[in-house]
């Protein structure tokens, strides 16, 4: 039994090291990007800081959130429509090459939003604010973004792919494999977010904005 799971645990890391050596240069791309989009929406808040208020947030989510901490159930509902958009998009734009531009813009957006309400959320509620965002709100949204450019690489090399050989396979994958990782992320990004949806109540009681 041991020995079972010794190779089922070595064969996950092997796995998991050609994963990420086959996607890791668009991986610093979309990396790179996020982090200019992240930084513009900063800048983007601080310029107009003094007309700020909550329901001018880009992010209905984080509106919902901060409008009733206990509303976990409605800031569930935002937040899945907005992975339902995103992930519906970045799956539609992977089946021509020219729209890989279509899944740069929706890298841009997503983090350009985050950097917005980021700040913005520690204009409007000070320390409790920055508390939310840093124990609460930035944890999970790592996780949900470092989802979301998994995907966006996966179907954006599936382009490349297609493009240069006229097959979204490859020798690293197969067709199979790539559905497979598509199916286990965007699952994944479904468990953490009902994670996050039931960790709510906690955290408002804890943390009063």
């Amino acid at each position: 039994m041991n020995a079972n799971y010794q190779r089922v645990q070595l064969k996950g890391k092997s796995w998991l090291g050609k994963f990420f050596r086959f996607y890791r240069g668009w991986l610093l791309f979309f990396g790179i990007l996020a982090l200019l989009a992240f930084v513009t929406g900063i800048l983007t808040v601080s310029k107009v800081s003094d007309d700020l208020e909550l329901d001018k947030l880009p992010s209905k989510a984080i509106i919902v959130l901060f409008e009733d901490p206990k509303n976990n159930w409605g800031y569930f509902i935002q937040q899945l429509l907005s992975f339902f958009y995103i992930i519906a998009i970045v799956l539609l734009c992977n089946f021509h090459p020219c729209m890989i531009w279509v899944d740069i813009l929706i890298v841009l957006y997503h983090f350009y939003c985050f950097g917005f309400c980021f700040l913005g959320i520690i204009l409007l509620y000070s320390v409790a604010g920055f508390f939310n965002l840093l124990l609460f709100i930035l944890p999970f949204f790592l996780l949900y973004s470092f989802i979301i450019l998994l995907l966006v690489c996966i179907c954006v090399k599936r382009c490349i792919l297609k493009r240069k050989y006229g097959s979204v396979c490859s020798p690293t994958f197969s067709y199979k494999e790539l559905q497979a990782m598509v199916w286990v992320l965007v699952v994944s990004l479904l468990l953490i977010l009902l994670l996050q949806t039931l960790l709510i109540p906690i955290i408002s009681i804890t943390i009063i904005v």
